[in-house]
């Protein structure tokens, strides 16, 4: 078990984000966000809280919503609360 993230899995990891937050619909970002789940099976820790958090809420903010920018904002704030478990 580890406890950080390359700087590819979070190269990715964002542009999972991104793509699931232009989605046009729930059923498409959800492609997206599935992807998100499988990017680091070993991750433990804070990081995985962290990750698992970031995929509910960009399946929060995607698609079709009421108050998007806010909900889309939060999204962020966890991807940015990511970048701490980056491997240096």
């Amino acid at each position: 078990m580890r406890y950080k993230i390359t700087q590819e899995e979070f190269n990715r990891i964002e542009e999972l984000v991104d793509a699931a937050l232009s989605a046009p619909n729930k059923q498409e970002a959800r492609r997206h966000t599935q992807q998100m789940n499988f990017m680091a099976p070993d991750l433990g820790g804070g990081a995985n809280n962290i990750l698992h958090e970031l995929i509910a809420e960009t399946e929060n903010a995607s698609g079709r919503v009421a108050d998007r920018n806010r909900k889309e904002s939060f999204a962020r704030i966890t991807l940015y609360k990511l970048e701490m478990f980056i491997e240096k």
